[in-house]
């Protein structure tokens, strides 16, 4: 999975008002935010009515990108992974997009979901994509620590992540959380497994 260096810029959250968002409204979306360079984003719950707006996102992103979210070199998701990932079920598997602009002009710039391990009920794999121009804003911790604060609320305990080696940005993410790594390498795949805590309410920002 691609994520950008978070720490050039922190992200904020921000209401239509400009209130203070109450952390009890943590799953409610759309949700928008205003990063530290004034560029506005919203934060959607990826629903099925996304999936052609999903297939232009995988296509504007560079081939190292997609290599690093599908740990392979593909040009794109093939009609029944696109299918998949669309189709998310909002429970063992849960997804959310970040979107730009309105109606016509609406386009997804980063997806991020969590999927329920069959053999392991508490564990929850997680990946995550960012469009390159979009990348080193804080999308990708501000993504993470959404995935952690809903699976944590829903008895998820612990995420893991396939990463490939060279995807320096990930791995540096993930030492940012704070939290103890573990994990194993296999053919230039590194598998690492994180505790998430319980109940943590969410950053107000993401550094």
């Amino acid at each position: 999975m691609k994520s950008p260096n978070t720490g050039a810029i922190r992200a904020r959250r921000w209401l239509p008002l400009e209130c203070e968002l109450d952390p009890r409204q943590l799953a409610r979306f759309p949700e928008y935010i205003r990063l530290l360079d004034d560029s506005n984003i919203r934060l959607h719950e990826l629903r099925s009515r996304y999936r052609e707006k999903l297939r232009a996102f995988f296509a504007g992103c560079s081939p190292e990108s997609i290599r690093y979210r599908f740990l392979s070199s593909i040009k794109a998701p093939s009609d029944s992974l696109l299918d998949y990932l669309a189709d998310a079920d909002g429970s063992h598997h849960f997804a959310l997009v970040v979107v730009q602009g309105q109606g016509d002009d609406e386009k997804i710039v980063a997806e991020s979901r969590y999927v329920v391990l069959k053999d392991q009920p508490y564990t929850a794999e997680i990946s995550l994509l960012v469009l390159d121009e979009m990348q080193r804003r804080g999308i990708g911790m501000l993504l993470v620590h959404e995935l952690m604060e809903i699976a944590s609320r829903r008895g998820i305990t612990r995420f893991s992540a396939d990463v490939l080696g060279d995807n320096r940005a990930i791995l540096s993410l993930l030492r940012k959380l704070g939290h103890p790594l573990s994990s194993t390498v296999s053919h230039g795949v590194i598998h690492i497994e994180f505790p998430i805590a319980c109940g943590e309410s969410r950053l107000s920002e993401a550094a």
